[in-house]
């Protein structure tokens, strides 16, 4: 089985529902507050940084935000469980902290952490800062897919023929620098013929 759509980061947001739109403007209008951290917008996430240092990303996974945060999980000691954030620095070394927000009080604490992270990089508070909206409204499948927000895979041209071994696990198909690795399910009348 193949999937047919490869998403965005900004697809999947604008696809997500009200709620998490709500909470991903209150994490970027809190992450924004701050003075010189600025945003930029990639197909993978949303980073955030402050000169060339990296503060924080945003990932939006279904009806979870995932909120990586350059913070040292090991740091916290006992507030871990507080907290309940994942140690992920064996993957991201730059933010090594995720806290998956999926609710009011996962948000609660995100915005805690922010504020400690802040406090460590020594970030100082904008005075005049307008708290912005970000709201996006939601779009459909095929018009994402005509501003090449989502790729058709079922629709996509091979490249070039890959090799015999190469078939069996995996196709590698690539557009617009972004890639993707399809993954088949294929049953015993499959790999027989094939």
């Amino acid at each position: 089985i193949k999937a047919r759509y490869l998403r965005s980061y900004l697809a999947r947001l604008i696809q997500s529902s009200d709620e998490v739109k709500g909470r991903y403007a209150t994490i970027k209008n809190k992450l924004l507050i701050y003075k010189k951290v600025k945003a930029r917008i990639s197909k993978k996430c949303e980073t955030f940084y402050t000169g060339r240092n990296k503060l924080a990303k945003i990932n939006v996974k279904g009806k979870k935000i995932y909120l990586y945060l350059a913070l040292d999980p090991n740091e916290f000691g006992d507030k871990a469980k507080f907290y309940n954030f994942i140690d992920v620095s064996d993957k991201k070394q730059d933010t090594p902290m995720l806290i998956k927000v999926n609710g009011p009080i996962k948000l609660r604490r995100a915005l805690e952490l922010i504020e400690i992270l802040a406090k460590k990089q020594g970030i100082e508070l904008q005075k005049d800062y307008a708290e912005q909206d970000f709201y996006m409204p939601y779009e459909d499948t095929d018009s994402l897919v005509r501003r090449g927000l989502i790729i058709d895979l079922w629709n996509q041209t091979s490249m070039e023929e890959p090799a015999e071994e190469e078939i069996e696990a995996e196709e590698i198909i690539e557009k617009e620098k972004l890639k993707m690795k399809a993954r088949y399910l294929r049953s015993y009348l499959a790999r027989l013929i094939q």
